[in-house]
């Protein structure tokens, strides 16, 4: 199973997975995050997509349990 859900166990050395949302559609990024929830550790999200959606969209990604950074 892709990256199994790696969040909930410690730090094991492993490579983290961040997987680039190059998205500028809220709704297309929120799918995303349904379908892939914690499966990676983080997500990449363009800053088109912070500037439609604001710091609402994510705090969705944050409050799902995963990591964001926006590029």
């Amino acid at each position: 199973e892709l990256g199994g859900n790696r969040r909930k166990g410690e730090e094991d050395g492993m490579t983290k997975l961040c997987l680039a949302l190059n998205v500028a559609s809220e709704a297309t990024a929120l799918e995303w995050l349904d379908r892939v929830g914690t499966k990676v550790d983080c997500y990449k999200l363009q800053m088109d997509l912070f500037g439609r959606g604001g710091p609402e969209v994510v705090r969705r990604f944050v409050d799902a349990g995963v990591g964001v950074f926006l590029a």
